[in-house]
Formats: structure tokens, sequence, C-alpha cells
């Protein structure tokens, strides 16, 4: 038994040392600037589409209340409905 956990030891040591390599063999790849300005642009790129989306979407309901309730009523009334199917 002192055998197995010897080897168990090993098998988990090479394991952490082989982690430890690929870790930093990535990050000699891509330097965490590089990351860290990527992660940046992609949020503003996030953020700026959605702002344009709900700048959209304002537009549309002031532009058309009518359609706009109508659509919550029904959107709300297949919910309602698909949520009655499912008790039964």
């Amino acid at each position: 038994m002192a055998e197995t956990t010897k080897e168990t030891m090993n098998t988990g040591k090479q394991a952490m040392d082989s982690g430890k390599s690929l870790y930093q063999d990535a990050r000699s790849h891509f330097p965490a600037r590089q990351i860290n300005d990527q992660v940046v642009d992609s949020y503003k790129t996030i953020r700026k589409t959605a702002e344009s989306a709900m700048t959209a979407s304002e537009g549309f309901i002031k532009d058309h209340p009518v359609y706009t309730i109508l659509g919550a009523t029904a959107l709300g009334y297949v919910v309602g409905m698909l949520g009655r199917r499912s008790r039964q």
C-alpha cells in the first residue's frame, strides 16, 4: 500500500510539473498585457453593441408603442401557455 501511495504522489508531482511547464509555455506565447488588451477591446466592443441595441430598442418602442404592447402581450400569452402545458 505504501508503494501505491508513493506512485500516486509521483504521478501527482509529474502532473503538477507538466502543468507548470504548459502554463509557462502559454505565458511566453501570450503575454499578460496582450491578453488584457484583447479583453478590454472585447469589452468595449460588446458595450458599444449593447448600447446601440438599447438605443434602437428605445427608438422602436417610442415610434411604435401599439406594436410593442401587442408583442409583449403575445409573448406573455405564449410563455403562459408553455408554462401551463409543462405542468400537465
